[in-house]
């Protein structure tokens, strides 16, 4: 029997037998081609991941920031409610927790911006910031300190010096 006369099972069989095994060096570069893939996968994964952690670096910095304007902010509304009160125990009972507040803040961003170096971009305006709210922590300790001792003239003039450095803060 021929075997163009082979039945249609026997047929399929000899053909299935005949086809070659597929080239090896197909499949090597097959798999090169696919490990390179993975590999430029995994890379850009990475570089994803390190921009992901600098966004959430820079939103713990400014969510920092943003309450440290906010404490630097009650604090002078608390001072200008009180300051015509000339009330001294009222006055330190409200504004050092402000205080308090803000030397919490500030040292929350220390701790955030302590990676910055002087090359960055961001120091020049860290280091403004820190130096400003220094200025009014010291400023309004100052103020506690001379309500308490009912010198409120001296409270009064110090009031515009901190309104100035709290103003560089929010700048």
């Amino acid at each position: 029997m021929r075997y163009s006369q082979t039945p249609g099972p026997a047929r399929r069989r000899r053909c299935r037998s005949t086809v070659k095994p597929p080239n090896r060096g197909l499949r090597r570069s097959r798999r090169r081609a696919l490990m390179l893939a993975c590999g430029i996968v995994m890379w850009q994964v990475n570089r994803l991941t390190r921009v992901v952690t600098d966004l959430q670096m820079a939103h713990a910095r400014v969510r920092t920031a943003l309450e440290i304007q906010r404490d630097s902010t009650q604090l002078i509304a608390t001072i200008s409610q009180l300051l015509p009160l000339e009330d001294a125990a009222a006055f330190e009972t409200e504004v050092s927790p402000l205080l308090d507040a803000l030397r919490t803040s500030t040292a929350n961003l220390a701790a955030l911006t302590a990676d910055v170096t002087e090359n960055d971009a961001e120091y020049a305006v860290l280091a403004r910031v820190t130096t400003s709210i220094g200025s009014v922590i010291n400023i309004g300790d100052t103020m506690v300190r001379k309500a308490s001792a009912g010198q409120w003239p001296s409270v009064r003039v110090r009031v515009g010096v901190l309104v100035r450095e709290q103003q560089q803060v929010a700048d």
